[in-house]
């Protein structure tokens, strides 16, 4: 059974807000600015040209593409432009701030971003997951011969809002990509939808995980540690 699970731990006015699914992401550290240069997906390439995150004072400025629309973002957000920040964020521990990242493939890993004398210290080429309401979505991997239950859509999603209780939540698959050249696995992202019994980012989903259920193989996690507000 491939079991893809998300632990989310950010503050729900972040979780209303930021955004999903970078396939190849490369960071460029400098002294007060990260360009992150990335691809959506082969679908959205065009659409897509950078993402910066500016480091003033311990507060980091998430800000809109030069041009294009980002895909996953409401309109009126795909339309800003690159020197005016979409949200401001704070981590409550200075020395770094954590996003959730994983790779690319089957080997799902946190990644953390540490922060020294203003500069990120660590770029590797990465995958972005964040979560855009008002619903998540999640981008996980499965080999050729498990493309037949997603073909079938026989996936399963639960939500775990702080306790023990899994509730069944729905899930519509938003975009598919064959495998690369030197990969055998499909790339899929999935959209797991609110229901006024999960509740939805802008509630508090603090320490809330989701997970997705693919039939067989192998079980993946990743963790966000940091909780980060919302300055505006």
């Amino acid at each position: 059974m491939v079991l893809y699970i998300v632990e989310n731990r950010l503050k729900p006015q972040l979780l209303a807000l930021l955004f999903l699914a970078a396939y190849s992401a490369q960071l460029h550290a400098t002294n007060s600015k990260v360009v992150v240069e990335s691809v959506v997906s082969q679908k959205h390439k065009e659409q897509l040209h950078f993402f910066g995150v500016v480091k003033s004072k311990g507060i980091y400025d998430i800000v809109a593409p030069s041009s294009g629309i980002v895909s996953g973002l409401s309109s009126n957000i795909s339309e800003v432009k690159s020197d005016r920040p979409i949200m401001r964020i704070s981590p409550i521990d200075p020395s770094y701030i954590e996003v959730n990242i994983f790779t690319r493939l089957e080997k799902a890993s946190l990644y953390r971003k540490f922060v020294e004398n203003g500069s990120f210290v660590k770029a590797q080429q990465v995958l972005m997951q964040v979560t855009v309401q008002p619903y998540f979505v999640v981008a996980f991997s499965v080999p050729p011969y498990e493309l037949k239950y997603i073909k079938e859509g026989r996936l399963r999603g639960y939500l775990f809002p702080g306790t023990d209780e899994e509730k069944e939540v729905s899930l519509s698959l938003v975009y598919s990509e064959a495998p690369a050249a030197n990969s055998t696995f499909h790339h899929f992202e999935v959209r797991i939808d609110c229901s006024a019994d999960l509740g939805c980012p802008g509630d508090d989903l603090s320490g809330s995980f989701a997970k997705i259920v693919v039939p067989k193989h192998i079980e993946k996690r990743i963790t966000t540690r940091d909780k980060l507000t919302n300055l505006n």
